[in-house]
């Protein structure tokens, strides 16, 4: 019987940094909180958990030497504990189809009303990094109960691009621009390949009267374009301020 473990992995250990990734595929982690939990607004704490399985023996960037034991559900070093914005996994190109990820975000509010909400966080490989615009769909603007955050990712390391923000009325042609803005992805927690430089926007979106409300709900579509024409990825989060579920709004 095949043992359907993470053991069955080989690590290497780490490249240097004047050794070349061209054989690497690059796979990025967006917002890896690591397993320590992390302290959120309101008293809420955010934490991820990231599980590999693979049946084939593969290499990537950053390794390790140690040998994996059953109870180590990541095949990530022990720096990626660290929290960041997001990490890169450099997995060889020959074996990166037969691995494979289960990632959740898993959030908790201060009263423990709603105990462990779990959230699948998107595993977005090379194929899936976008050029030109990017839509997100159905933001849901609610006054008081959802906070959104953008974030932008430049998975290659460019750190020049700018990114033009378009916040728009789902399901209204023409004109239903509401906003406009610009963002560069030019910020970065780390010198090394595993740390792509990224953009992070807590969305403070346009408050729209209808009748007598102060503030009405709608449905906002926001709308990406990027300079120079670079593959990136971007996706916005909505966090729950009573419940903090989570909810994510990526490309589709």
């Amino acid at each position: 019987m095949k043992l359907l473990l993470i053991v069955s992995l080989l690590f290497a250990s780490s490249l240097s940094a004047q050794e070349s990734l061209s054989g690497y595929e690059p796979v990025l982690l967006p917002v890896y909180a690591g397993v320590s939990p992390v302290n959120g607004v309101n008293g809420s704490s955010f934490r991820t958990r990231l599980s590999v399985f693979s049946e084939r023996l593969f290499t990537f960037y950053p390794g390790i030497t140690e040998p994996f034991s059953e109870t180590a559900l990541t095949l990530l070093p022990r720096d990626f504990d660290v929290p960041s914005k997001g990490r890169l996994v450099w997995i060889d190109r020959s074996a990166v189809n037969d691995v494979h990820f289960g990632y959740t975000l898993i959030s908790n509010d201060a009263s423990l009303l709603a105990p462990e909400q779990r959230t699948a966080l998107p595993v977005v490989r090379e194929r899936e990094l976008r050029s030109g615009s990017i839509e997100l769909l159905n933001i849901p603007v609610r006054p008081q109960r959802f906070r959104h955050t953008l974030r932008i990712y430049d998975v290659l390391r460019d750190g020049s691009a700018v990114v033009t923000v378009r916040v728009e009325l789902m399901d209204v042609g023409g004109t239903g621009t509401l906003e406009t803005f610009t963002v560069p992805i030019d910020r970065v927690d780390g010198a090394d390949a595993s740390y792509p430089y990224y953009a992070e926007v807590p969305l403070e979106l346009p408050c729209l009267r209808f009748g007598s409300e102060e503030c009405g709900s709608y449905e906002a579509r926001l709308s990406l374009t990027l300079a120079p024409d670079i593959p990136y990825w971007a996706f916005v989060s909505s966090t729950d301020n009573m419940t903090q579920q989570v909810s994510i709004y990526a490309p589709q």
